[in-house]
């Protein structure tokens, strides 16, 4: 199980570092099917999203993460996307 996420996590990872996020959406919404309280799948899916503007799926995608870990980092992303301040997307 481990395994199938991290082989998610990776590629959608790739697909995002390579400017490509369409298709890391598309991974990430697989991957949320499999493993819904993965932060970090949860995580990557928000800032995924938020690249590709759809930014209330990305508030979204980031409550949930932090609701799962109550980590401050995913807080502080949080209140910066509902302010629509710019996100820096290193991580």
């Amino acid at each position: 199980m481990i395994t199938i996420l991290l082989q998610f996590y990776n590629l959608s990872k790739i697909y995002f570092e390579n400017k490509t996020p369409e298709e890391a959406r598309i991974i990430l919404d697989r991957a949320i099917e499999k493993f819904p309280e993965e932060p970090n799948i949860l995580y990557l899916s928000g800032i995924t999203h938020y690249r590709l503007g759809n930014k209330k799926k990305a508030v979204s995608e980031i409550q949930k993460a932090y609701q799962i870990t109550e980590d401050s980092i995913l807080l502080n992303l949080y209140l910066l996307m509902e302010k629509g301040e710019k996100i820096e997307e290193n991580r």
